[in-house]
């Protein structure tokens, strides 16, 4: 890879460790904007797999603290079972253009609802609802990869601060996108250049935390709110212009 290649490299993982440190998710999807056009499609899924790892587990111990874990065990168990759902679904009726359009039209719907919405159309933070919730986004990223803003909506209902929300968004994703690392090591996809790559990008993975967490400091709750709803816009727009 030359210089040219690695400074892109470098800074599409700089701006997805910003925008997942600013907002909690995210970062998976601009990662794979651009790493399809540098590696195998089999390596850039494996490298953005380690990369998210590094990404949560630094962010996790960052805002350990804060973390909710009432909501960690009863949402994973659902999440498995609609992660499962959604592969099973996927593998029946097979890839097509309209599920990216549909979860596109879906994320800029959330988007919509947390902006204008959420104060005229409320729900409660009940065990119930996290099922669905969970489960939901396990089926999302079962058929889509993409499913984390739907966790999002659910934890700025549930969360009392900004901190805490990004302490239970982090914690709970590391669990999930663990486990999938877990299988891609487990069937030989995690090689010695995605090994090389992860290490180098450390540094950028830091620096866009840091520079994000300074930013979440000076942040009031309803101005992270409303980043998180562009995060999921742009989110949404880029799905329905998938194909």
């Amino acid at each position: 890879m030359g210089a040219g290649m690695l400074a892109l490299f470098g800074g599409i993982v700089f701006l997805a460790s910003f925008v997942q440190g600013v907002s909690g998710f995210a970062f998976g999807m601009i990662v794979l904007i651009v790493l399809p056009y540098l590696f195998s499609y089999t390596t850039a899924l494996a490298l953005t797999s380690m990369m998210t790892v590094v990404l949560l587990l630094y962010n996790s111990f960052l805002y350990r603290k804060y973390c909710a874990w009432k909501w960690i065990p009863l949402g994973l168990a659902a999440f498995a079972g609609g992660d499962i759902c959604g592969v099973l679904v996927l593998r029946a009726v097979g890839d097509a253009p309209v599920w990216y359009i549909l979860m596109g039209i879906m994320l800029i719907f959330m988007a919509a609802y947390l902006w204008w919405g959420q104060k005229r159309v409320t729900f409660t933070a009940t065990n119930r609802n996290w099922v669905i919730f969970a489960c939901t986004s396990g089926f999302v990223v079962g058929a889509f990869i993409v499913g984390l803003p739907i966790l999002a909506t659910f934890f700025l209902q549930a969360t009392k601060s900004k901190e805490e929300y990004l302490g239970t968004m982090q914690m709970f994703s590391l669990f999930t996108v663990g486990f999938d690392t877990i299988v891609r090591v487990a069937n030989g996809m995690v090689t010695a250049e995605v090994l090389t790559f992860t290490a180098i990008s450390l540094v950028f993975i830091i620096a866009g935390l840091l520079v994000a967490h300074y930013l979440v400091q000076k942040m009031n709750a309803d101005m992270l709110r409303k980043v998180v709803c562009v995060v999921m816009a742009v989110n949404g727009v880029i799905m329905f212009f998938h194909q």
